[in-house]
């Protein structure tokens, strides 16, 4: 029993995190075109560098996700 608590747990968690990387990525890189539209090019590039790097970070978890819980 706790064996199966312990793992439903860790992907719960696992995807969890996965998710929460991937709506940051989202609501950077979509204010980033917003201040892009708007003429804020400093704080749009900006924006848009950690858009990015969050959403290469999620996609990197995504590929290992089986790796992150040993089952």
């Amino acid at each position: 029993m706790h064996d199966i608590l312990l793992n439903r747990t860790l992907r719960l968690t696992v995807v969890g995190t996965i998710s929460i990387v991937t709506l940051i990525s989202l609501i950077l890189c979509y204010q980033a075109l917003f201040d892009g539209i708007t003429g804020s090019w400093s704080d749009a590039i900006g924006k848009a560098i950690w858009g990015t790097l969050a959403g290469a970070g999620a996609l990197l978890m995504i590929r290992y996700r089986t790796d992150l819980i040993d089952t």
